[in-house]
């Protein structure tokens, strides 16, 4: 299970380790490492005591295991167009892959000079 942890510095004290909810839990220590290690060890005190994480799912009542569209799933799969369409949707990605470099090489470049 993972828990996303904000871990910062506290002047003059060390580090401090906290989660946001359903845990809210904040440890303070003198290295990040020992911060994160009482963090661990206060989420498994409060799961030993019979709290869950869990993921829950959201579905209408109506049907809760389909998916809405399941129904579509293969629809396209004879359809005289679909390779086109694939390749288009391939193209438009690697043009705005290239424009992304592009920008972050400028980015970089406008960084170090």
């Amino acid at each position: 299970m993972q828990i996303s942890t904000l871990i910062e510095p506290v002047a003059g004290r060390g580090f401090r380790a906290s989660t946001g909810s359903p845990l809210e839990i904040t440890v303070e220590a003198e290295t990040r490492q020992e911060a994160i290690r009482r963090l661990q060890e206060s989420v498994r005190e409060r799961l030993s005591h019979g709290a869950e994480i869990v993921s829950v799912e959201s579905q209408p009542d109506e049907h809760p295991e389909e998916h809405p569209w399941l129904k579509f799933a293969g629809g396209l799969r004879d359809h005289p167009l679909l390779a086109e369409w694939e390749k288009a949707m391939a193209d438009y990605r690697d043009l705005v892959d290239r424009e992304q470099d592009a920008r972050d090489q400028a980015q970089l470049e406008a960084d170090a000079g």
